[in-house]
């Protein structure tokens, strides 16, 4: 059966061919795109059946109840394969001591992975905490320095202080409303001098979750009142300030 179309009826369905043919090179596209992506990372990971970062050896603190573990980088790079002799070589130093522990937090987003690297020391009558962040691109294992990151998400030095004394204000409020501190004996310039004695030089560690720069940033949480030591530790405060 033979249709008479128009001009106007040919050039339509000619369009639609057109149409139809780059929707489906566009589907075909996107699928090769996206095997590719799935490619590098089966590339990127040395142990298939393994996660990103895993826990590789775990020991108890001494009689503590607490555990050290030591993380592996799970990347198929060389920054990852120092990073995680550097790891080995600070867990076994700390794990003989007794009185370290040593563990780590990761997260993994669209473009990074991310660990901190988690050092509690009780050497001395006040317990100090050390963190040291680590961010790999996920798709080649390289480290990216700080700089690049907050370029990257458009983050300033001044935005950094805001968020770590805007977090620090309102944990103050919220002893005064608790009434653990008086504003009258201690202003807010008071509890910062305590929260920061033994970190005034700690640097933000610099650190992506949920796709989003956050950082780390660790202050003391002990007291000579028992009430305000008693309030961080039920907080499970682990020092990460999202932006």
């Amino acid at each position: 059966m033979q249709l008479n179309m128009t001009d106007e009826e040919k050039r339509r369905v000619k369009k639609l061919l057109i149409i139809g043919a780059i929707v489906i090179i566009g589907l075909l596209l996107a699928n090769f795109i996206l095997g590719l992506i799935n490619e590098d990372f089966q590339l990127a990971k040395v142990d298939e059946d393994k996660d990103f970062v895993y826990q590789d050896v775990t020991s108890q603190v001494g009689t503590s109840g607490v555990y050290s573990t030591q993380p592996v980088i799970n990347l198929n790079s060389d920054d990852a394969s120092k990073l995680n002799e550097q790891f080995k070589e600070d867990y076994q130093k700390y794990s003989k001591t007794g009185l370290d522990q040593y563990t780590y937090y990761y997260d993994v987003s669209e473009e990074y992975l991310s660990i901190a690297i988690v050092h509690n020391s009780i050497t001395s009558d006040v317990p100090v905490t050390d963190i040291k962040t680590y961010v790999l691109e996920l798709y080649n294992g390289t480290l990216v320095d700080d700089d690049t990151l907050l370029e990257n998400f458009d983050i300033t030095e001044d935005d950094l202080d805001t968020a770590f004394d805007d977090a620090l204000s309102d944990i103050y409020n919220d002893e005064v409303r608790a009434s653990i501190i008086s504003s009258n004996t201690c202003n807010y310039n008071c509890f910062l001098e305590r929260r920061l004695t033994g970190y005034k030089n700690t640097d933000y560690q610099l650190y992506v979750k949920n796709n989003q720069l956050a950082f780390y940033r660790p202050y003391n949480v002990f007291s000579s009142d028992e009430r305000e030591t008693n309030y961080f530790l039920n907080s499970s405060e682990d020092f990460l300030f999202e932006l």
